[in-house]
């Protein structure tokens, strides 16, 4: 038959842990943390530095008039909008007294492209005058 091992001491420790190093390992933590708290008021409460921090008002001021805050503004939005569109879309003087004019947007491209086409056909591009270029019949 085999033969068993029978444990020769049977029953429970005869020392226990020994507390010196959690409890160094606990007290050096709490040394750590209290001097970390202790640096941290020294910066935010350093008597020698006095920071000039300007208040948000002074380097933003604020607007004045009826502008600063809209009821609705997507309404001033889609108006804003709506006039770069019509602009893009239409004929009219930009400056009458030198004889300035904004054209549609669609009919300027299609200069370019008749410029850029007659360069490359090797013809010297014409000035094109403004009854040419422009339809005068803004207001």
């Amino acid at each position: 038959m085999a033969e068993t091992k029978t444990p020769t001491q049977v029953g429970i420790e005869k020392t226990d842990v020994d507390i010196r190093l959690p409890l160094w390992t606990a007290i050096g933590f709490l040394i750590c943390v209290s001097l970390i708290l202790v640096f941290v008021f020294w910066l935010l409460h350093n008597p020698w530095i006095t920071p000039e921090v300007p208040t948000p008002s002074i380097l933003y001021p604020s607007p004045k008039g009826p502008q600063h805050l809209q009821v609705a503004p997507i309404n001033r939005l889609l108006t804003l909008r709506r006039q770069a569109k019509d602009r893009l879309h239409s004929y009219g003087w930009v400056d009458r007294s030198n004889r300035i004019v904004h054209i549609p947007i669609e009919r300027a491209m299609e200069l370019i492209a008749r410029r850029n086409a007659e360069a490359q056909a090797g013809k010297t591009p014409g000035k094109t005058t403004a009854a040419t270029s422009t339809r005068n019949t803004g207001p």
